[in-house]
């Protein structure tokens, strides 16, 4: 038996289990030549990201676990997290902040689609401000205490 670590990459999550830890994850992997099935602990590793497309092909660290007499061939298991390698977590954050920048980007809306001519007097400013929060009908603080 070998306890070696080893990178494998990511090829897609096959199915996950429910377990008293909080769940499993049984992922497909490439570990060289050979494709390897490997066990993902949901309480050491953020699973939903087996699925995601920011580690799509992705070299994760795993380690062959165990054999048993049952079981002549290494069982491996991706290591926790906090065990992976920090360039892979710098480009996995890379990932989810250009995703999250580009869906942010689509709710700004564009200075055409406002129609606002001039907006350096304080009245067009509000104008402006009341059409982005869409914001036309609620009634000032000085009408609320009348």
């Amino acid at each position: 038996m070998s306890n070696m670590l080893k990178e494998a990459r990511l090829i897609k999550p096959i199915y996950r289990v429910e377990t008293f830890k909080g769940g499993e994850v049984k992922v497909l992997m490439k570990l060289g030549r050979e494709f390897i099935t490997v066990t993902c602990n949901c309480c050491d590793f953020p699973c939903g990201l087996l699925a995601s497309i920011f580690l799509e092909g992705v070299k994760l660290e795993i380690w062959s676990r165990y054999q048993t007499e049952s079981h002549q061939e290494d069982q491996y298991e991706i290591l926790p997290w906090s065990n992976q390698r920090d360039g892979l977590k710098s480009i996995i954050l890379a990932k989810i902040m250009a995703e999250n920048n580009k869906i942010g980007w689509e709710f700004i809306p564009l200075k055409e689609s406002i129609e606002i001519s001039d907006v350096s007097n304080k009245d067009n400013e509000k104008s402006l401000l009341e059409k982005i929060f869409k914001l036309e009908n609620i009634p000032e603080e000085d009408e609320k205490s009348d």
